[in-house]
């Protein structure tokens, strides 16, 4: 059994695994008004670092919680205060900057994850988190679904 998860970032509703209706909330979500259908739209931004917490909260133990995005360019601060009390897991985010995709690589145990959380940065995006955090030249383009 591998400790790789690898979350892809959907263009309709935010990031989540394919066909796992993520973007949306069924009619018996509390204090919400459903459409037609039943469903309540979620903003994705939100749906995104959610499930990126999510992900990095559940993850095995010395795990690798991936994400693919071609759509964001950071993250809430929440997520690396989630990876920060996770030590044992790594996160790795591909994604699209300049028209190039690149892989930003971030261990909870990495001692610059406080410099980071220090800053008090509320989103801190790729290329910041990349002044602190290995960037590479991704291996293979974002996907784009």
């Amino acid at each position: 059994m591998t400790n790789e998860k690898i979350v892809v970032e959907t263009d309709g509703h935010g990031a989540g695994r394919p066909g796992a209706g993520c973007g949306f909330i069924d009619k018996h979500h509390e204090g919400v008004d459903p459409d037609a259908d039943g469903l309540i739209t979620l903003d994705a931004y939100p749906v995104f670092n959610g499930t990126l917490i999510k992900e990095i909260t559940d993850a095995p133990e010395n795990g690798t919680v991936k994400i693919e995005t071609a759509r964001w360019t950071g993250m809430k601060r929440t997520v690396l205060e989630a990876l920060a009390k996770r030590p044992d897991v790594t996160l790795q985010v591909q994604f699209r900057y300049n028209g190039a995709d690149f892989l930003l690589t971030i261990s909870g145990s990495n001692p610059k994850l406080a410099e980071v959380l220090a800053t008090n940065e509320d989103y801190p995006g790729f290329c910041f988190l990349g002044g602190y955090f290995p960037v590479t030249n991704a291996p293979l383009p974002v996907v784009r679904r």
